[in-house]
C-alpha cells in the first residue's frame, strides 16, 4: 500500500510535466476506426477488471464466448460476441507494472479466450483509468497501442483515446482524462479533426470516459472532473453540431443510470458500469437526481 501511494504521488507530480499523450500525438497520425456498413454490430463494454486472475478470467470468458444466453421477460435472449470490445479503464490494480498487467489482465484474458472461442478474433480498444496512469502510461502504451494480439483479441489503436464509427450516423468517442480529469489540447485537436473531417453535423456521439464525473460533481465539493467534461461536451461535441446521446464510465464498481429529456426531444443517458472486477461499490449513497448532467 505504501509503494502504491508513493507511485500515485510521483505520477501525479510528473504527469503534469511529462504528459505521454502529447508524445503519442506527435509520433502518430490521427486516425479513426470504421465499423459502419454491416447489417448489425455488437459492441462489448467492460471496465475495472484489474482485481486479479479469477475475476478477470470470468469476465473475459463471457466476452470471448461465441454467444451467451440470458433470460429477458421469461424468454431466452441470445447475446452475440462483440465485433469489438472497449475496456473502460483500470485494467490493472494497484499499480501498472509489467508483471501486474500480465497476472491481472494478459494472462486471464488469453486463458479465457483460448478456452472459449479461439478461432474468433475481436478488436480490442482500451482507455486508461487512474491506476493505468500510475507509471505515466508506459505499460498501457506497450500493451494497447502497438498492434498486439492478446488471446483472441487484437489491439489496433495508436493512442490512449480514439473515435470509432459504429453506424452511418453514430460514433463512439473514448477520452483519456489522465490523473487530473482533464483532456489535453492535442486530444481536443484530435476530436475536432474527427468532427470536422470524418463526421456530419447531427451525428450521434456515444462518449466513453474513465470516471463518472456527473456523480462526483454531486458527491464532492469543488470537484473539477465535471467542469472538464462539461467543457468538452460544450466546446467540442455540441459546438460541432453533434448530438451526445450516451455517456458511459467505470471507476465506481456498480451500475447506475441517469436520464434527462432535452428541449429538442432527445433523451441523454449517463451510465456508470464499472462492475467488471471482484468487488462492488454501494449505490445507496448516490444522488437520486443530478444537479448537472
Amino acid at each position: 500500500l505504501a509503494g502504491t501511494a508513493v507511485r500515485a504521488i510521483l505520477s501525479s507530480i510528473f504527469g503534469s510535466y511529462s504528459d505521454k499523450r502529447e508524445a503519442l500525438a506527435a509520433l502518430t497520425e490521427s486516425q479513426s476506426y470504421n465499423y459502419a456498413g454491416e447489417s448489425e454490430l455488437w459492441l462489448d463494454y467492460i471496465s475495472d477488471t484489474g482485481d486479479g486472475f479469477d475475476s478477470t478470467f470470468s469476465m473475459a470468458k463471457l466476452i470471448s464466448e461465441k454467444d451467451i444466453t440470458v433470460e429477458q421477460n421469461g424468454e431466452p435472449s441470445f447475446l452475440k460476441r462483440g465485433k469489438l470490445v472497449v475496456f473502460g479503464g483500470d485494467q490493472v490494480y494497484p499499480t501498472p507494472s509489467k508483471e501486474e498487467y500480465f497476472n491481472r489482465f494478459i494472462g486471464p484474458v488469453e486463458a479465457a479466450s483460448l478456452q472459449a472461442s479461439p478461432d474468433i478474433k475481436t478488436d480490442l480498444f482500451a482507455i486508461p483509468g487512474n491506476h493505468d496512469w500510475y507509471d505515466g502510461l508506459t505499460n498501457f502504451v506497450k500493451i494497447f497501442c502497438h498492434e498486439k494480439e492478446i488471446g483472441g483479441f487484437r489491439t489496433i489503436q495508436n493512442r490512449s483515446y480514439f473515435a470509432i464509427k459504429v453506424t452511418e450516423n453514430t460514433w463512439v468517442w473514448a477520452t483519456d482524462v489522465q490523473l487530473q480529469s482533464d483532456i489535453d489540447d492535442e486530444q481536443i485537436n484530435y476530436f475536432e479533426w474527427v468532427a470536422q473531417k470524418e463526421m456530419v453535423k447531427g451525428d450521434n456521439v456515444i462518449l466513453f470516459t474513465a470516471e463518472p464525473a456527473w456523480v462526483y460533481n454531486s458527491l464532492r465539493h469543488e470537484d473539477l472532473s465535471y467542469h472538464h467534461l462539461e467543457e468538452f461536451e460544450r466546446d467540442v461535441i455540441k459546438a460541432n453540431g453533434m448530438k451526445q446521446v450516451l455517456t458511459v464510465a467505470g471507476d465506481l464498481h456498480h451500475y447506475a443510470r441517469y436520464s434527462r429529456h432535452e428541449e429538442d426531444g432527445n433523451v441523454r443517458h449517463k451510465i456508470t458500469a464499472g462492475g467488471g472486477g471482484a468487488f462492488l461499490h454501494p449505490t445507496k449513497n448516490l444522488p437520486t437526481t443530478l444537479t448537472h448532467m
